[in-house]
């Protein structure tokens, strides 16, 4: 199998949560076969990126709209011991970079560059478009809500979790903080109300036909000193390019849509 670099250039997403999922998201629809039926990523413990509402938001929506998925497990690595296979890759990457004559003056350069990486197994490059990043985080003001207390009333914390498992039932989160096969799942219910008494058919049916709004509709602006220091660079570059970075939009703070775990209001 053909391993996946999946790449977006930034003024067209930042780099939290909600672009995270939404690359997940365009990679369980677009690469998990119809015949897989269970899931299960690993990652490190990086809450930002990784361990948050936004991806526990994507994987059940994703569950819904996928004809074969009927489980995810999301499990993160003990800190000091996240090494993956992906780093790897990335330091083959790195590795070639340095022993490499080509030029990289714009994004598409870098795409083709990592396209073009020998190894073993091949990386295939996915551009990501703006079209693709969905906020996920609006299933909060519409069949779900976040919850601060699982089932059992007791107060939960993202931080701690080790074991997050998605199912069909659409608003339910299983959860341990440990990798232990024999400890027992917690059980975290986003439905509101009304939700909770549909059948499985019917729930089923309702969220399939939801369509997420984008998460941004226009490119977005970049740091005004990053884009200094991109300027300075340009009698380094092709003049073709100049114009594409003196067009970038800047802001005095990048104006980065970033919406955290945090940003939602919670019912118990």
């Amino acid at each position: 199998m053909n391993l996946i670099v999946i790449c977006g250039m930034q003024p067209l997403a930042g780099r939290g949560s909600i672009e995270v999922a939404s690359i997940l998201y365009k990679f369980i629809q677009g690469k998990i076969h119809y015949n897989i039926t269970h899931l299960i990523t690993y990652s490190d413990t990086c809450s930002g990126q990784n361990r948050n509402i936004n991806i526990a938001l994507m994987f059940m929506f994703a569950l819904q709209n996928h004809p074969s998925l009927q489980m995810v497990d999301q499990k993160f690595l003990v800190p000091g011991h996240t090494h993956l296979e992906c780093d790897s890759d990335h330091s083959r990457i790195e590795r070639c970079k340095k022993q490499s004559e080509s030029t990289i003056s714009i994004p598409n350069d870098w795409y083709n560059f990592v396209r073009n990486v020998r190894g073993k197994i091949p990386l295939k490059v996915i551009e990501m478009e703006q079209i693709d990043f969905k906020s996920f985080s609006s299933l909060l003001s519409g069949p779900l809500v976040k919850r601060a207390l699982d089932t059992d009333k007791e107060k939960i914390n993202w931080l701690k979790m080790t074991w997050i498992r998605y199912g069909k039932i659409f608003g339910i989160i299983q959860f341990q903080y440990t990798l232990n096969k024999e400890a027992p799942f917690r059980i975290l219910d986003l439905r509101k109300g009304p939700m909770r008494t549909r059948n499985r058919a019917e729930l089923t049916s309702g969220v399939s036909n939801i369509r997420l709004p984008l998460t941004y509709n226009g490119p977005l602006s970049i740091d005004s000193e990053k884009k200094k220091d991109l300027i300075s660079l340009l009698p380094l570059l092709d003049p073709i390019y100049h114009q594409l970075y003196k067009d970038l939009k800047t802001n005095t703070r990048a104006a980065m849509i970033q919406q955290s775990d945090e940003e939602s209001s919670f019912e118990d």
